[in-house]
């Protein structure tokens, strides 16, 4: 799950990967622990930043100097 293409943001339990490698580890939000039903969202902000969200609620920044006109999703895992 971390070959990556170049560019790419993904986290992981609560770790934070850049084209595929650790970039930050213990990142608050913890996908390890989301229960069946929780939102996950995802926001690239004006300043470059990149956050996570769970039921809304925003986790702290992931990454930073994100460019514009990345592509976004999400993988749904069971």
């Amino acid at each position: 799950m971390t070959d990556l293409v170049s560019g790419a943001w993904m986290v992981s339990g609560s770790s934070v990967l850049q084209n595929g490698s650790t970039s930050m580890n213990g990142y608050a939000c913890d996908l390890d622990k989301l229960e069946e039903g929780s939102r996950l969202g995802i926001m690239r902000k004006s300043s470059g930043s990149l956050h996570f969200f769970v039921n809304g609620q925003d986790c702290g920044v992931a990454a930073s100097s994100v460019p514009s006109g990345n592509e976004r999703g999400v993988e749904k895992v069971s």
